[in-house]
């Protein structure tokens, strides 16, 4: 080995960047092998783009991710440990990466691992402040084996430095993503929806603009299940209009008069959507009632 640690450093940063399979021209972000084979295989895309970064984990969490072939990951494994981690300061953080790389990949494994990410998106989208105020730094230094190696882009009008993100372990990652998610600069998080259909509950992002104007749509994962859940409001609002008119038919029939009958008989549906419409007469009854005690 070299006397010089930021050679060694080099060779081992290139070498862990030839071994990552989204390695490629122009990448600015890569993963190993063992962050791929527990998040999914990599389709063509590449990982540039935080909203691709986050959409690569999403499908995990959806459970659309494609499994990458064991045989292959651990040659590539064995490939890396002969590789020697950079020397002095710089060796703790290149071993820890390294041991990164090995870990258990079971399905229980693998299902507590997206339990986990499903329980942190699902903060982020009920609440994300409490999710900020929840985020303890402490618990993930990981982030700091995190290597940005800068890159030079230039053009004839411009020269540029960009940073080529290499993350060589899962906790790293997990921590990445977890303030890319949360950080109100990148705001991406602010874009995470769920599929509001019953059987899909499927993580997705929404366009930050529709191409033909109005507000993005945040209520479903694509067209098919839009129309279901349009149809599925349209349905509840019948079934709503039909209890108040009902409940508002009896009491008038008890000759109960009051501007305010259907008012009180839609906030009683909505507080008691399943309720019977002798019950919801109950309760818009004592709703009326209880408007008309002296304050």
């Amino acid at each position: 080995m070299s006397a010089n640690p930021d050679l060694n450093l080099l060779r081992w940063i290139q070498h862990i960047r030839e071994s990552h399979e989204n390695t490629a021209p122009g990448q600015r972000f890569s993963l190993n092998d063992h962050i791929v084979r527990q998040y999914g295989a990599l389709d063509s895309k590449s990982l540039n783009r935080e909203r691709d970064r986050i959409e690569y984990v999403l499908k995990f969490a959806n459970g659309d991710e494609q499994r990458v072939g064991a045989e292959e990951f651990l040659a590539r494994e064995r490939d890396l440990r002969d590789v020697p981690a950079a020397a002095g300061r710089l060796s703790a953080n290149g071993e820890a990466s390294l041991a990164g790389m090995r870990g258990d990949l079971s399905e229980d494994s693998l299902k507590r691992l997206r339990e986990s990410l499903k329980r942190f998106l699902n903060l982020v989208i009920e609440d994300r402040s409490t999710a900020i105020r929840q985020f303890n730094a402490g618990e993930h230094g990981a982030i700091q084996t995190v290597i940005a190696q800068p890159t030079v882009r230039s053009s004839r009008a411009d020269v540029e430095i960009e940073y080529h993100h290499i993350i060589n372990s899962t906790d790293a990652f997990q921590a990445f993503i977890a303030i890319l998610m949360l950080s109100k600069k990148h705001d991406i998080g602010r874009y995470l929806c769920k599929c509001r259909v019953s059987d899909c509950k499927r993580f997705f992002l929404s366009e930050k603009r529709r191409k033909h104007g109005g507000k993005p749509i945040r209520v479903s994962c694509s067209p098919e299940h839009r129309k279901l859940v349009k149809d599925n409001q349209t349905s509840k609002r019948k079934r709503k209009q039909r209890a108040v008119a009902k409940v508002h038919a009896v009491l008038k029939s008890r000759q109960i008069g009051s501007r305010t009958i259907g008012n009180h008989a839609r906030d009683a549906y909505d507080d008691h959507p399943d309720a019977t419409l002798d019950e919801l007469v109950s309760h818009t009854m004592a709703a009326i009632r209880a408007a008309r005690r002296p304050q």
